[in-house]
């Protein structure tokens, strides 16, 4: 019975170490990621080891590399226009470089307008660069709310550009348009007119999947200022919290037209219309289309912007320019509005590149013809002025900027490469490996490491069984007479023993101090433990050993 006994604790603990070695080496194949360079969605990243200065391996890292190697791989997901990965040693952190333009930064805004006649354009947008684009325009009726123009309407349900923002991640708005006073005074006291509008307008945001509408009112006067806000306040309830509005504020209307205070919470976005300052009254000589900066009581975006903040956030502000210019001409009667030019025709008609002057005040740029009779001078928007302009919304703390219309700008690069090195998030991200190649052998040792605490667990399980047994066996006399006839046998037997213990206990123990003297301490206490324990024994066997059987 004893036999059986014995035997069968023997086999248990056999057992639980098999248990925790199959454990263990499962534990070890799996912290070994399959090799995944021949998948097609990744990529292999060839990193030389390195090591913390202070560090316990960066003292024996010559030792490590010799038995580890040099280098490991590290993979990551390919994406596109992945180009270049590095490492912040600071913040322990893996960047990929993108070679492609990239979006706009989260805390960025860039806008720009689609307009629907402009449709053969719209394959050639830099959607990477646009977080939103609005698409213009649906044209509002003042008398029914329905949409004057059933062809932009048309091109809003077919047009392409809702599947190439979707793909770009670029949000799609619906402009709504409504000019001139008296046609705002008679839509903003027409209610059953609201209600078909944003019937309307709901149904067209939900068959396209878009996000919201951008509200262009122009013409609104201060005495409309309750009504506007009453109908702001409608539409919003009627399109819900988590739809997009936002509002388009020409640079006249800024301080009397609208309520600010009760608009800000309705409105997601204010877009200040950077465009329509020339004024030819306004210092004897037309104004450019967006001046930064004017003298005495002409209008520029300074001006508005300042007045604006008194009220609402600089992150609820972005600033809209037109990428067209307008042609002036000098008369005896003094300056003419001829037209507008989009940017593609100024650079044709010209050839701005040679004779493009950004005049300092303003931060425009302007062109002018001297052997034109009369005299024409043409303000717009290029890639120098952009810059400029682009830099002070930054420096206000503005959320972005717009660009009307997409198109006018015939594929130039200068445009975007303004907008993208302003707005633009850094090509250099934050990315995340998915898989590591450390060898073999340095992925067991990190395993060991890393499951240290139940492989202490393990072991002190394996001991408990050991030494039940081992009290067990003492029950037989020829296994006394082996393990009691030699003190050094019993001394050598204690400190394997004791070996094993501290080594159980340093396991489950957290890091060593910062003296290191913990592991030397645990070793002296485990000895002594161990020495009482086998002289408290051998003294009872001593004593009892004539009673025993």
């Amino acid at each position: 019975m004893k036999e059986l006994l014995h035997d069968m604790i023997l086999r248990g603990g056999l057992l639980v170490l098999l248990y925790c070695s199959l454990h263990v080496a499962a534990i070890a194949q799996q912290s070994h990621m399959i090799d995944p360079a021949n998948a097609t969605d990744t990529v292999a990243w060839k990193k030389e080891r390195e090591f913390r200065p202070g560090s316990t391996l960066n003292k024996y890292s010559k030792v490590f590399k010799t038995l580890h190697g040099k280098s490991r791989k590290i993979y990551f997901r390919k994406t596109e226009g992945l180009q270049e990965i590095a490492y912040n040693d600071k913040s322990q952190t893996y960047y990929g470089k993108n070679s492609t333009r990239a979006r706009p930064a989260d805390s960025t805004e860039v806008m720009g307008w689609h307009l629907h006649w402009m449709e053969a354009e719209c394959p050639y947008y830099p959607y990477k660069l646009f977080s939103t684009i609005g698409f213009f325009a649906y044209d509002i009726d003042a008398h029914s709310g329905a949409c004057t123009d059933v062809d932009a309407i048309r091109q809003w349900l077919t047009s392409p550009v809702h599947d190439s923002a979707r793909v770009h991640h670029t949000k799609m708005l619906l402009t709504l348009t409504s000019y001139s006073t008296e046609r705002n005074n008679t839509f903003l006291n027409n209610p059953p007119a609201w209600m078909l509008l944003s019937d309307s307008v709901r149904s067209l945001i939900r068959i396209k999947k878009a996000h919201g509408i951008d509200l262009d009112f122009n013409g609104l006067q201060p005495a409309m200022k309750s009504r506007f806000t009453e109908f702001i306040r409608f539409i919003r309830n009627k399109l819900g919290d988590s739809t997009i509005i936002t509002l388009q504020i020409p640079y006249n209307a800024a301080l009397g037209a609208y309520d600010l205070n009760e608009l800000k919470p309705l409105i997601n976005t204010f877009t200040v219309q950077g465009f329509d300052y020339e004024n030819p009254t306004c210092g004897g000589a037309p104004l450019p289309m967006a001046p930064l900066q004017s003298g005495g009581e002409c209008p520029s975006l300074e001006k508005t912007v300042n007045a604006l903040l008194q009220t609402l956030p600089p992150e609820d502000i972005i600033i809209g320019f037109p990428l067209y210019g307008t042609r002036w001409q000098r008369k005896a009667s003094g300056w003419t509005s001829l037209d507008n030019m989009p940017y593609e025709n100024i650079r044709a008609q010209y050839n701005v590149n040679r004779e493009e002057y950004i005049e300092t005040y303003s931060g425009s740029s302007m062109v002018r013809d001297g052997n034109a009779i009369p005299y024409e001078v043409v303000w717009y928007e290029g890639h120098e002025s952009l810059n400029r302009k682009f830099s002070w919304i930054k420096e206000k703390g503005l959320k972005g900027a717009g660009l009307w219309g997409l198109g006018y700008d015939g594929s130039h690069p200068e445009i975007w490469h303004a907008v993208e090195s302003h707005f633009a998030a850094s090509p250099w991200q934050k990315i995340e490996p998915i898989g590591y190649d450390n060898g073999r052998s340095y992925s067991l040792v990190a395993t060991l490491y890393r499951y240290r605490k139940f492989i202490g667990v393990s072991i002190f399980i394996i001991i408990g069984f050991f030494l039940l047994g081992l009290l067990l066996s003492l029950l037989d006399w020829r296994v006394r007479g082996v393990f009691f006839h030699s003190g050094a046998y019993r001394g050598l037997f204690a400190c394997g023993l004791i070996v094993v213990a501290v080594l159980a206990v340093y396991l489950l123990s957290d890091e060593t101090s910062s003296s290191g003297n913990s592991g030397l301490s645990m070793f002296a206490y485990g000895i002594l433990s161990g020495a009482v324990l086998v002289y408290i024994t051998s003294t009872a066997y001593l004593r009892y050993k004539n009673k025993l059987p």
